[in-house]
């Protein structure tokens, strides 16, 4: 019996399809970046832990690369010292401000390599997977009870097996003739691994594209980047 393909030609080869890369209006900015990976973070991974390390209650305030090719940038992330957060004395714990230094200088280290992969264009973002190595805090001031603080996330050097981030932690006004005060200081290193986490462009420029139109619908604008 003739296979019935013969009878009507050879089976067609269809063409690859290549996943559709939202059109966003400008290039995203590395909070916008910063923002997506945060929200994506809080509700895939456990390491959050309460709600409070995570968004709505954390959020990304501003962010501003170094000079070009330093591989360096800082991302400052805002958010409200919630009951959960506070030690028996009713201010910042000191643990759960390591929790916050270590998740969101990681978060930094990883919206600047997203970010800087994004401007070349790649289909495929590759995170670098990394340990800590050392996390130091020191604590220079009480945080208050439900007074909003600032953590400005740093990444000073990322290298093929080394990155060194930093973190200041401070709350705006609350300081001498209404300067910040500063509530601690840290230092973050963290070992790089030859793995690498693939997240699809796609994905984090939809969630740019989300971010846009949150930010339209509230303004009554036209969407634009953020920065």
């Amino acid at each position: 019996k003739i296979p019935r393909w013969r009878s009507e030609g050879p089976p067609r080869v269809l063409p690859r399809t290549r996943a559709r890369m939202p059109v966003v209006a400008g290039p995203p900015s590395l909070a916008e970046v910063a923002q997506v990976l945060l929200e994506g973070n809080s509700t895939s991974s456990p390491t959050f832990g309460v709600a409070d390390f995570g968004p709505p209650n954390v959020r990304v305030k501003d962010a501003k690369p170094g000079p070009l090719g330093s591989g360096s940038a800082v991302v400052t992330f805002e958010l409200t010292v919630t009951k959960p957060l506070l030690n028996p004395f009713g201010t910042l714990h000191g643990g759960a401000n390591a929790t916050l230094v270590d998740q969101l200088t990681s978060l930094a280290l990883m919206a600047m390599e997203s970010w800087q992969q994004l401007a070349q264009g790649v289909e495929t973002v590759q995170l670098s997977a990394s340990t800590s190595a050392t996390l130091s805090v020191e604590y220079i001031a009480a945080g208050k009870g439900g007074a909003n603080i600032c953590c400005a996330a740093s990444v000073d050097r990322a290298g093929r097996r080394l990155a060194f981030l930093g973190a200041e932690m401070f709350q705006e006004g609350a300081g001498k003739n209404g300067l910040p005060l500063l509530i601690s200081k840290a230092r973050h290193i963290k070992n790089v691994m030859e793995a690498s986490i693939a997240l699809p462009a796609a994905h984090i420029l939809s969630g740019v594209e989300a971010l846009r139109r949150q930010d339209a619908a509230a303004s009554g604008a036209a969407p634009a980047s953020r920065l």
